[in-house]
C-alpha cells in the first residue's frame, strides 16, 4: 500500500529501551516511568485517538529553547496525570549539549508524592526522528 507508514506502541524504560521478555516480545508496562516515558517520547498530534496525546519537545531545536520551554512542554505532555493526580509535579534535571545539530539531552524530576521521586534522563530533544 504506497504511502502508508505502520505505527506501533511500545513500552520503554526510562533510559529509552524497549521493555522485551525472554522470548524478545513486548512487555506491556503501566508503571508510571514507563506511562511518562511514553507521553514524553511521542510526538503531540500524531496518535490518532487522542491528537493531545504526547510532548511537542521535538520541536526544540536550541539550547536556548530549551532552557525555557523543556518544562513547560514537559507539563503539557503529562497534564492528564497531574490532574489526576497521579503525579503531584515536575522539575526541571540538567541539560546536556553534545556535538550536532540538536543533540541536547535533558532530565526531569518526577514526583509521584512529595517523597518519591522519578528521574527520566536522557531525553533526546528536536533529535528523534530524521525524515
Amino acid at each position: 500500500m504506497a504511502g502508508y507508514e505502520s505505527k506501533t506502541s511500545v513500552y520503554i524504560t526510562p533510559r529509552g529501551d524497549c521493555l522485551v521478555d525472554s522470548e524478545g516480545h513486548l512487555v506491556e508496562d503501566a508503571t508510571i516511568a514507563s506511562r511518562v516515558t511514553v507521553r514524553l517520547r511521542a510526538r503531540r498530534g500524531e496518535y490518532y485517538l487522542d491528537k493531545n496525546f504526547g510532548s511537542r519537545l521535538h520541536t526544540i531545536r536550541t539550547l536556548q529553547d530549551a532552557e525555557r520551554e523543556f518544562l513547560p512542554m514537559c507539563e503539557e505532555a503529562l497534564q492528564p496525570m497531574l490532574d489526576a493526580g497521579e503525579i503531584v509535579r515536575l522539575e526541571l534535571g540538567a541539560f546536556e549539549a553534545k556535538q550536532g545539530p540538536g543533540a541536547f539531552l535533558a532530565e526531569l524530576l518526577i514526583y509521584v508524592t512529595e517523597e518519591e521521586v522519578l528521574r527520566i534522563a536522557g531525553l533526546p530533544l528536536g533529535t528523534w526522528r530524521t525524515t
